[in-house]
């Protein structure tokens, strides 16, 4: 949760935690963008999450949402077949095991390939298709849905694109998905009419971070990395995302 408040505040994000679902209606009016982030799971962060959904749907701020460890244990998949079933959720954000289960859980499971889960991580090389899953988790949900990974893919159920960018030390730090989360949430506050466009860009701001954080002298590994990785990110201009992006339209 710290590193993720450090991320959002470099990124130029105004962050607030928010645990309590009492408050949730009188936020909801105040904050531009909701990440609801199920990495960690008790009966009240739970609740929160619902109110937060309800009231920002209410409101039309736009909801990420972060489905961490889907598929891990029956709990992590209850719980976001209920946010899905609950509120419309305008980006979905997850690695191939967190996609996987979200494709079952939406109908369509038996047509995409199961990755198993180990903790918050997927097992295994991932999709053999994985844009097709993207693009067609997205058109069933009505959703953005962005996948991690070596290679990452959007898609709105329409345009899909895959991002290469990013370095091999954000996968062996904690949080790293998260901030990603918090990221394109940052991003999709002052794009709220272009969620496709919002996830694009908070996962390129990350992931090039993540390449100027790797490529410096004194980054030794993952320990000093996370500490460049989010002086990157406060370092990161606009003219270096357009410059240094590599993002490549997939035609599925």
């Amino acid at each position: 949760m710290n590193d993720t408040a450090n991320a959002t505040l470099a990124l130029g994000g105004s962050p607030i935690m928010a645990p309590s679902a009492v408050e949730a209606e009188d936020l909801s009016k105040v904050v531009s963008s909701v990440v609801l982030n199920i990495g960690t799971l008790t009966d009240s962060f739970v609740d929160c999450m619902y109110e937060a959904g309800k009231h920002a749907n209410a409101q039309s701020k736009p909801i990420v949402f972060d489905p961490v460890g889907a598929g891990a244990t029956k709990l992590r998949e209850e719980t976001t077949r209920k946010i899905l079933n609950a509120m419309h959720v305008d980006i979905i954000k997850g690695n191939a095991g967190e996609i996987s289960t979200i494709a079952k859980i939406i109908g369509g499971g038996d047509k995409t390939e199961a990755i198993a889960m180990r903790g918050v991580d997927s097992l295994g090389s991932g999709f053999s298709n994985p844009a097709a899953v993207v693009q067609a988790v997205a058109r069933r949900e009505g959703a953005v849905v962005a996948m991690t990974g070596v290679i990452d893919y959007v898609s709105d159920g329409f345009r899909t694109v895959a991002i290469e960018n990013g370095h091999a030390y954000q996968g062996r730090i904690t949080g790293s998905g998260c901030m990603s989360a918090s990221s394109i949430a940052s991003f999709a506050a002052i794009s709220p009419n272009d969620h496709f466009a919002a996830a694009v860009a908070g996962i390129l701001a990350l992931n090039l971070a993540g390449e100027h954080a790797g490529a410096r002298g004194d980054v030794h590994g993952p320990g000093t990395f996370r500490a460049a990785f989010i002086d990157e990110m406060a370092n990161l201009t606009p003219q270096q995302m357009l410059n240094e992006a590599r993002i490549k339209t997939v035609t599925v």
